[in-house]
């Protein structure tokens, strides 16, 4: 008797192994809703490994794969696109789950093509500028915020002309900046220019459609397939010279410094326009209008320094200090369980949302040599869920949990970490279909500043969502479905709050809950 049960269970498991599950649908041009015949699309899953064809001719492809959790890609014409994914380029999409009970065979991909942006550079003569710049900021959500991220420059050539392509559809900003032809000549007579305490006039920083002011510049919505003209017109202002000098010296690092100028942008981010690793320990020429970052870097340390330009020649005193550095130690609540896998302290730069991840040593230490952000946010990572109970900081202030950094700094900071944390999953649904692909967010009861307590995921195609490491408390629940939704600003979150789900998340419980679309309440 017990062969033959033994022999029907081993039945049984080879047949659950072989059995597979449909995967198909169509891949789409996300603006005209034509198939897209020769492209290339892969479904993969660890550890399950991947699977990729070809459409034919009316966009449709098809998988037979065992049950599971997936991705799925695309790539036509050496472009890729993620199926689900909220927003292009950032490589996180819905999942396809297949197996029992899910309908994963009308799936729909409306693959987003890339865009391009040229356009011409002239002066106010409109004379082609050769060897201007051109950069690009993106406009999106990163950490549920959202951010202005350089994302790239481009060079006008003899002719004044520049170009972009294959960047992802979004909103963008763009700026242009470059200097007359004849200015290569004038900065190699540094002590001329000196003399003469008139500055040459150089080309002031454009930001499109055509102002010098940063905060005058207006955001391009680019759709996906967009080929986008800007033309931009470089016009001479009254420029400054910057008279760099560090305290008690007449030369900052006796010859072995360097400077970096940079403007500040759109969402403050600074963008570098001049680089000087020599010559310009006594004088920077011909610097337009505007507001800039001056950082010094030498043997003495460094130094940052904030400098309003309106003409004329401009002293500064550099006054050089040790790269700020902050370390410190975490200890843990229960202090009978610790992490298994890797834990990770994370840098934020609170102004342009980029992280820095460094690993906490067994003895609990962590540290950052060297801090170039003025604004951290900390938080931990690993998956073993733990997260920031406590802090407490020596040697910086800090404000709603952003610590500010100085020049000099030595910044020591003490985490209690906790695993307290529940799991809470469920589905999405809207007109008792699943809702798939839409943002599912989990926002604290009370709201607070703390952008890493707000949560947020994609829904799997169908409708499925999973927060397996939340910290205990009392949340929100709602789905929205726009996918660049700020789900970690409390201004943004309020009006869905009204429509939400309450839910009490318990230390190491675990929860489900099914919800609808939520719609925002009206003040």
């Amino acid at each position: 008797m017990r062969t033959l049960i033994a022999a029907l269970l081993a039945v049984l498991a080879l047949t659950a192994e072989a059995q597979t599950f449909r995967v198909s649908g169509t891949v789409v041009d996300s603006e005209t809703g034509r198939p897209l015949n020769r492209t290339r699309v892969a479904l993969g899953a660890e550890p399950a490994g991947e699977w990729s064809v070809v459409t034919t001719a009316d966009g449709r492809f098809s998988f037979d794969v065992p049950q599971g959790k997936y991705t799925l890609a695309a790539a036509h014409r050496d472009w890729g696109d993620v199926y689900g994914e909220p927003v292009p380029g950032s490589d996180s999409g819905a999942a396809v789950i297949a197996g029992p009970d899910c309908d994963t065979t009308q799936l729909l991909f409306r693959f987003r093509a890339p865009v391009a942006v040229h356009g011409k550079i002239v002066d106010e003569s409109g004379e082609p500028v050769p060897s201007a710049t051109v950069e690009m900021f993106h406009q999106t959500v990163v950490g549920g915020r959202k951010r202005l991220i350089p994302l790239g420059r481009a060079q006008s050539n003899d002719f004044g002309d520049y170009s972009f392509s294959w960047l992802p559809a979004g909103t963008y900003y763009l700026a242009a900046t470059g200097e007359p032809w004849y200015f290569s000549d004038l900065f190699n007579a540094d002590n001329e220019l000196r003399s003469a305490g008139t500055p040459p006039v150089p080309y002031a920083a454009v930001y499109f459609p055509g102002t010098a002011d940063p905060s005058g510049g207006a955001p391009v919505v680019f759709r996906p397939g967009t080929e986008f003209r800007a033309d931009f017109i470089l016009r001479p202002a009254a420029g400054a010279n910057l008279l760099p000098k560090c305290a008690g010296t007449a030369q900052c690092g006796g010859g072995g410094g360097s400077f970096t100028l940079h403007t500040i942008g759109p969402g403050r981010a600074e963008t570098l326009i001049r680089p000087c690793e020599s010559g310009c320990e006594y004088l920077i020429p011909a610097v337009p209008p505007g507001r800039y970052v001056l950082r010094y870097k030498g043997p003495e340390g460094a130094a940052r320094t904030v400098i309003d330009v309106h003409g004329g020649d401009i002293p500064i005193e550099i006054v050089p200090k040790p790269v700020p550095t902050l370390a410190g130690k975490v200890t843990f609540r229960n202090p009978a369980n610790r992490p298994r896998r890797a834990l990770y302290v994370n840098f934020a730069d609170e102004d342009l949302g980029q992280p820095v991840a460094v690993a906490v040593n067994p003895d609990g230490s962590f540290s950052w040599p060297a801090i170039t952000a003025t604004h951290v946010r900390l938080y931990l990572s690993g998956s073993d869920g733990f997260f920031i109970a406590r802090m407490s900081v020596e040697g910086a202030l800090v404000k709603n949990g952003v610590i500010d950094v100085v020049d000099g700094a030595s910044v020591r900071v003490d985490l209690l970490a906790s695993s307290e944390t529940g799991r809470l999953h469920g589905f999405v649904k809207g007109d008792e279909k699943p809702a798939p692909a839409v943002l599912v967010v989990l926002a604290p009861t009370g709201g607070g500043f703390d952008p890493y307590r707000y949560f947020a995921v994609q829904a799997g195609s169908d409708g499925s969502f999973d927060f397996p490491n939340v910290p205990a408390g009392d949340y929100v629940l709602f789905a929205v479905n726009n996918p660049e939704f700020e789900y970690a600003d409390p201004n943004a979150v309020l009006p869905y709050l009204a429509n939400g789900k309450g839910v009490r998340i318990q230390p190491h419980g675990s929860l489900t809950e099914n919800i609808g679309l939520a719609v925002a309440t009206r003040n």
